[in-house]
């Protein structure tokens, strides 16, 4: 039963996952998403 609370903590963690991706990448990969494509 001790092992419930962690999976409880691991499930808001990969919630985190996708936006630490997004900030852990270089600003010039998020530039052309925030610009407008022509």
């Amino acid at each position: 039963m001790e092992k419930e609370p962690e999976n409880a903590r691991d499930a808001p963690g990969n919630g985190l996952a996708l936006p630490l991706l997004l900030l852990l990448q270089p600003p010039f990969l998020l530039l052309p998403l925030l610009l407008p494509t022509p």
